[in-house]
């Protein structure tokens, strides 16, 4: 088994650590001296495995490993982290790319924002032609869980694309700043267009697109 890297952050003196083999992924636990505390595993991803980032909950109640293979697929692994190490769900890969999860302060939320288009290419399936001339483009899902083993839900947010948008030539974008506040999952989009979802989540939000150039 390969050590796949460490984390040691809040924990003070103790280190999560995550070793891949071939047949599973291994987050463990270990005190100041190399002891391991806890151990659990989950079955190696069938996509494969890009890379990994550890996150932990504000009151280190659960653990959040998001993973991507490394061709556009994202999904995380969720664990309680106290008082005992333990996997409580997983969200298989999806397609797209994006930054982790992330938790709300109060521990009731984990949500993850991934762009499926974040170049907003006009020439893919998901794209809708309005009578004014504009475009609706799939961009990003977001997907919010109650934790522990609550609802979850999912919206697909969709930009308005003016007719003088190109259709190549820009950088992608991603969903930046992801949080939830309140009753609220909130990120911003890379051209400063904020986007605000209540919970439980709708099933779509369309937002204003950037201006072409």
């Amino acid at each position: 088994m390969t050590d796949a890297g460490s984390v040691r952050g809040p924990l003070g003196d103790k280190l999560v650590r995550v070793e891949v083999s071939d047949t599973e992924i291994a987050v463990g636990v270990e005190g100041p001296k190399g002891e391991v505390l806890a151990r659990t595993g989950i079955p190696y991803p069938t996509a494969g495995y890009g890379g990994h980032e550890i996150l932990l909950s504000a009151k280190e109640r659960y653990l959040a490993m998001f993973l991507y293979s490394g061709q556009s697929e994202v999904g995380y692994e969720l664990f309680y982290f106290r008082p005992h190490l333990q996997h409580i769900s997983s969200f298989g890969y999806v397609f797209g790319e994006g930054s982790g999860p992330v938790f709300s302060s109060d521990e009731r939320w984990l949500a993850l924002a991934w762009a499926t288009n974040p170049e907003l290419c006009l020439l893919d399936e998901g794209v809708e032609h309005l009578p004014t001339g504009e475009r609706l483009v799939d961009w990003v899902t977001l997907r919010v869980q109650e934790l522990p083993d609550g609802s979850v839900t999912s919206c697909s947010v969709r930009v308005r694309l003016g007719p003088g948008f190109p259709v190549e030539g820009d950088e992608p974008f991603y969903p930046e700043s992801l949080e939830i506040a309140g009753e609220e999952a909130r990120f911003q989009t890379g051209w400063g267009e904020p986007v605000c979802a209540p919970l439980p989540l709708p099933r779509l939000l369309v937002i204003p697109g950037p201006r072409s150039r």
